[in-house]
């Protein structure tokens, strides 16, 4: 069973995670082990209608939560056992991720009631656990790196801190060198020693100058800017969401229970109809409907149990579940979360649709509308925009945080 911590004075509920190598290739040992720590509290600014729908570690990117792929990336990689921190979202976080059954790992959570900074929940993490390294994963972010080689070189190295460091792509064409920080760390045990129990404790502000003026060893990891997909607005997610569908086309993956339609991925409980045209790379989930002469350009994705009307032209957009788009409306690089739906010849673009999920249960799915009145915000399109394409988003105005689905997100 998992357990669900609420402060760093409980340290109980950890299991070991799974062994890893030794340096030098040599036998692991019981104890050589290896505990994954997620940071999924992430800050809501206000500025994104996303943010206010669910925490980004949940938005779905290729038909899974972005925890869900950084979760069967810790797990590919032999690691067992996972603390979630995730703030005032654990609660839901937990009925919506279990104790990881799904993953065949075990997952644990830690709330931290007062602030405690990513630093000071990790700090807290390490509580009670006997592994002998945490890799320490933002919850915003898709790892593509090697795992077990970033494990490997942090024992060569002996260091106190490992960080995973990403290439600026602008300032390599400039024949200039800039890492940026990745997102992903490995911490040794001893590290806890330098963070406080109490207060906010950063990671890059509070945490590496500590480190860096007692002398410790701190090492890098440098990877392609690629390596790590971050999301941290609506351009981003769309560009992760693209990546992803992108690469299944290219490599010519097919998961599971789908077929392969020239790029388009398309899951055998969906009805596709023969006037249809999918055009690029697309992925259609379970039960979608897509009706005659209706037309999907890719990179796009189909959530769950969504419907297309006839005569519908959608493009480059994200698609949550259960969305349903009516006759004849024009969709253009747009995201529709759970529930969404577009009357029959509306027209928009660069939109974020809020559908009207709200509630969630241990089952399949509590529905109820959201309180309060529509709002439709506009601002100013990006340079060199026509008339009439301004960006549009669409919210929703004295509402309660909405909590998604559980099996729309794992």
């Amino acid at each position: 069973m998992g357990t669900l911590r609420h402060d760093a004075a409980s340290a109980s509920g950890f299991g070991m995670a799974t062994e890893f190598q030794a340096a030098g290739g040599g036998p692991s040992t019981p104890e050589a082990i290896v505990q994954g720590v997620i940071l999924a509290g992430i800050h809501r600014w206000g500025a994104f209608a996303l943010d206010e729908v669910v925490s980004r570690s949940l938005w779905p990117v290729a038909g899974r939560s972005v925890i869900a792929h950084t979760l069967k990336w810790l797990r590919k990689a032999g690691v067992e056992n996972v603390t979630i921190c995730a703030n005032s979202d654990t609660q839901y976080m937990y009925r919506l991720l279990g104790t990881g059954c799904t993953f065949r790992m075990q997952l644990d959570y830690y709330m931290d009631i007062s602030p405690r900074g990513p630093a000071g929940c990790v700090r807290d993490a390490m509580l009670g656990s006997v592994a002998r390294a945490f890799v320490v994963v933002e919850g915003a972010i898709l790892p593509q790196i090697d795992l077990d080689d970033l494990l490997r070189k942090h024992a060569e190295s002996n260091a106190a801190l490992t960080m995973v460091v990403s290439r600026d792509p602008v300032a390599d064409q400039a024949g200039m060198e800039m890492l940026r920080p990745a997102g992903i760390y490995v911490f040794a045990p001893r590290i806890s020693a330098d963070i406080p129990e109490r207060g906010y404790q950063d990671i890059k502000e509070t945490l590496v100058p500590k480190l860096f003026a007692r002398g410790e060893n701190i090492a890098s990891y440098v990877v392609d800017h690629d390596a790590v997909l971050r999301i941290i607005d609506t351009a981003s997610y769309h560009s992760v969401n693209n990546w992803v569908i992108e690469r299944m086309a290219r490599w010519g993956l097919c998961p599971a229970d789908y077929t392969r339609h020239k790029l388009a991925l398309v899951h055998k409980t969906a009805k596709v109809s023969s006037g249809a045209r999918l055009l690029g790379p697309v992925l259609i989930e379970p039960s979608c409907v897509v009706e005659d002469q209706a037309i999907i350009v890719g990179p796009m994705v189909l959530g769950v149990g969504s419907h297309i009307g006839r005569k519908v032209v959608v493009s480059r957009s994200v698609l949550w579940h259960d969305c349903h788009v009516q006759t004849q409306a024009k969709l253009d690089h747009c995201i529709l979360t759970h529930g969404a739906r577009i009357e029959a010849y509306a027209a928009f673009d660069h939109m974020v649709c809020v559908g009207d999920y709200l509630d969630c249960s241990q089952g399949r799915l509590a529905l109820s509308p959201l309180c309060g009145d529509l709002a439709i915000r506009q601002t100013a399109g990006p340079a060199g925009d026509v008339k009439g394409s301004k960006r549009r988003e669409i919210i929703r105005s004295n509402t309660r945080r909405r909590q998604i689905v559980r099996d729309c997100l794992v």
